[in-house]
C-alpha cells in the first residue's frame, strides 16, 4: 500500500495516517507502558477505537524503512499566537 511520505531518512519515514493503521494503534494501548501517564483514558472495544473522529491538525504514522513496519504515531496540535 502506498502511502504519502512527509520526511524521511534512511531509519525511519513520517508517513500518511491510513485508517487501517487503528489495529496497531489499537494493540499498542493495551500495552501497561502506553497507558501510563493517560489518567482516565479508557480503551475499549477495537470497533469503538476505530470508529473515534481524530481531531489533530496533524496525525502521521511513523516506519521503520527497512522492515516497512509502522511502529506509533505522531501528532500534533496547532496552537494560534495571538
Amino acid at each position: 500500500m502506498n502511502r504519502k511520505i512527509y520526511r524521511s531518512n534512511n531509519i525511519l519515514s513520517l508517513t500518511e495516517y491510513l485508517k487501517n493503521d487503528d489495529r496497531a494503534l489499537y494493540a499498542n494501548w493495551h500495552d501497561p507502558g502506553t497507558q501510563k501517564g493517560y489518567n482516565g483514558f479508557t480503551v475499549g472495544t477495537f470497533e469503538e477505537f476505530h470508529a473515534r473522529e481524530i481531531r489533530q491538525r496533524f496525525f502521521a504514522m511513523i516506519k521503520l524503512n527497512d522492515t516497512r513496519k509502522v511502529m506509533c504515531r505522531k501528532n500534533i496540535t496547532l496552537r494560534a499566537r495571538i
